[in-house]
């Protein structure tokens, strides 16, 4: 029987990460599609639904922390596994920033680049057995994909004006855009009613947050390992079910064998065998 065949986004403005990907997973079980800009990757969007999605962070037009945020708003795409690729940094690969980017968004995962580990595969595999226990969710149709392309600005809207020009003169921001904070990732829905909130506030829902992603994580946990039980369950049922059929199977043949031993004893009688009457 063949193994399944996976349909693997990856999102990368670096060509080298992208081959590096394709090489590690380089198998008959994974159709990986590649692209170099978030535009290329939401365009994929609207019509395909891959079974897993590698963004990078760094995408130029769109950080892939917004496509993945774009993808858990669409019910189509809401049981794919995004992985977040971040630029390495800080002791162990990812600073915190990254880490809070992808929390924020409700990546999977996050990695540093380049992605040269061989245990990929296995990874990525792991995220793809993991959607069998993450339950469907109600969301919003391709339009959420399709609004987020009208967005992006078009090649040479947006850029920063010539030096000596007059700031004033700088083209207009995209349609229904909104400066996003200093210290956050663009977005292209605009900045959100949290970004206008008193630091004592951001921090509440900040904590808030925090504590839901612990208990969404908790409950996916809880939810893997009462799978487990009831395959375990289901298999010693199975055995058990398996050994009853065996002892029946058995005790028929026993009880049959008898049957044919009493049968050749009444003959045996009647015609004064063994143990029949002597005349």
């Amino acid at each position: 029987m063949a193994s399944p065949t996976f349909h693997v986004l990856v999102a990368d403005p670096d060509r080298m990460q992208l081959q590096l990907v394709d090489m590690l997973l380089s198998s008959g079980q994974y159709d990986v599609h590649m692209v170099e800009s978030g535009r290329d990757a939401l365009e994929h969007l609207k019509g395909a639904t891959p079974d897993i999605a590698l963004l990078a962070l760094n995408l130029d037009d769109v950080p892939g922390d917004v496509i993945c945020g774009k993808i858990r708003r669409v019910s189509r795409l809401a049981r794919t596994p995004v992985i977040l690729i971040a630029p390495q940094s800080g002791r162990f690969g990812l600073d915190d920033a990254s880490r809070a980017r992808a929390r924020r968004v409700g990546a999977d995962l996050v990695l540093p680049r380049p992605l040269g580990d061989k245990n990929l595969r296995e990874r990525v595999q792991g995220l793809l057995d993991a959607r069998e226990y993450t339950p469907p969710r109600e969301g919003h149709s391709t339009v959420i994909i399709e609004e987020a392309l009208e967005e992006i600005p078009l090649e040479g809207e947006g850029a920063a004006p010539p030096p000596g020009r007059d700031a004033q003169e700088a083209p207009p921001a995209p349609r229904n855009a909104t400066p996003p904070p200093a210290d956050e990732p663009a977005t292209l829905a605009g900045a959100s009613d949290a970004d206008q909130a008193s630091p004592e506030d951001q921090e509440t829902l900040a904590r808030l947050r925090h504590e839901v992603e612990r208990l969404e994580l908790e409950n996916t946990q809880l939810r893997r390992k009462l799978a487990e039980r009831a395959n375990e369950r289901k298999a010693r049922d199975e055995a058990t079910q398996k050994t009853i059929t065996e002892l029946e199977r058995r005790n028929k043949s026993l009880l049959d064998a008898l049957e044919e031993l009493k049968g050749r004893g009444g003959n045996e009688g009647r015609g004064g065998g063994l143990f029949g009457r002597r005349k």
